[in-house]
């Protein structure tokens, strides 16, 4: 099945990562023990994402089945 679930993917955050002038918090998506992909959420820092500022969870579509990585942010991140 296409898709990204907990099932294909391993999710781990680094903090200070990125290019120079867009550092920030990483999210990286592993499948077989590589990264698929990698987004980076510049000025973002692991104290918002342990205090629950953002966060990163499997759902499946409904109808489809298709499973998905939903990424979410709350109010109180800062603005660009």
């Amino acid at each position: 099945m296409i898709g990204i679930s907990a099932a294909t993917h391993q999710l781990v955050w680094q903090d200070d990562q990125g290019q120079p002038g867009h550092r920030g918090l990483t999210l990286q998506a592993f499948a077989a023990d590589r990264p698929t992909t990698s987004i980076t959420f510049a000025g973002l820092f692991a104290a918002q994402l342990e205090a629950g500022l953002v966060a990163a969870s499997f759902h499946t579509q409904d109808g489809t089945g298709t499973p998905y990585l939903f990424i979410a942010g709350t109010k109180g991140l800062p603005h660009r």
